[in-house]
């Protein structure tokens, strides 16, 4: 299967990627070390320190060096948007750069794509559903797939990788998150109004009747129905038990992600459990300090008093 074939060349011009095309260069990037070479495209003039916005190749550059990689080609600007379509994708299939291990690009490069015009928006449903059989296709899925995912799963179990740019992302989107919860004017403003939002729509009695009794009445449903449970909802089950058991006892996500989950667990445990209101609603209750339950309208108040 020719999964460069299937990128079509872009004609029309009321598209927003033709209609606002700019001088575009492609260019290759190879890295010093592993050789692991990347084929893109930039509507800059130098590429400066621009190294590319591929995924697999951002976490490969991240754990060998982003300062081991050097250009080797920089195309002249293409004027014409057709003519830059026509040999980005002739150079992807010539070179085979999804699956070669020479080459980090995860698709097809066509010179349109991402950046400067606006991601993927230009791509139509019809395009999007040939991917999609690419990609459910079972002869790439044993070819192409296969390595694609192996690649893939040996990035994220490679210690140097976890340590030189896993870490250091979840650090940064962890004290973001923090800093966030931190700032007094962030929580008296956007946070707050956010809840009262959230409040307000589900204490509206008319939201209750129709959005969330239809929901509840959806799950009970299911949920009650002897051939679901047999079939789809124990096997969805068990893949939830299984799942779970495997994340636990990983040793990687013990040190990463399981880790920060229990810290900031152990800092807002309240005791909490959940209950039923009289309609059937799910809900939660809070320890009082007495040895009872309380709604969390209670629970709140019963905290500032002791603050």
């Amino acid at each position: 299967m020719n999964i460069y074939s299937r990128v079509p060349v872009i004609t029309d011009i009321e598209r927003p990627c033709i209609k606002n095309y700019k001088p575009t260069r492609l260019y290759i990037n190879e890295h010093i070390v592993t050789k692991k070479k990347y084929f893109g495209k930039t509507v800059k003039s130098e590429l400066g320190t621009y190294l590319g916005s591929g995924g697999y190749w951002n976490d490969h550059i991240n754990k060998h060096g982003r300062d081991l990689v050097r250009n080797l080609w920089l195309s002249e600007p293409f004027l014409d948007p057709v003519e830059l379509q026509e040999f980005a994708l002739a150079f992807s299939e010539l070179h085979n750069i999804v699956e070669s291990h020479e080459w980090a690009n995860q698709c097809p490069e066509n010179g349109l794509s991402g950046g400067y015009y606006g991601g993927w928006d230009h791509i139509t449903e019809e395009q999007r559903a040939k991917s999609k059989a690419t990609i459910n296709d079972l002869e790439w899925k044993a070819t192409g797939g296969v390595d694609k995912k192996q690649r893939e799963l040996e990035t994220k179990s490679d210690p140097e990788w976890i340590k030189n740019v896993w870490e250091p992302a979840l650090k940064k989107v962890s004290d973001a998150a923090n800093a966030r919860y931190d700032d007094e004017e962030w929580m008296a403003t956007t946070y707050a109004a956010g809840k009262r939002k959230e409040m307000k729509t589900k204490s509206d009695p008319e939201w209750q009747a129709t959005v969330w009794a239809e929901r509840n009445r959806k799950v009970s449903e299911i949920m009650n129905d002897p051939e679901w449970w047999e079939t789809t909802g124990r096997q969805a089950a068990e893949d939830r038990s299984d799942t779970l058991k495997k994340k636990l006892n990983d040793p990687i996500y013990k040190a990463t992600t399981g880790r920060l989950a229990a810290e900031r667990k152990s800092k807002t445990a309240t005791g909490r459990r959940r209950t039923f209101t009289a309609d059937g609603s799910p809900t939660w209750e809070y320890p009082d300090g007495k040895g009872g339950y309380v709604p969390f309208t209670e629970f709140k108040k019963i905290r500032e008093s002791n603050e």
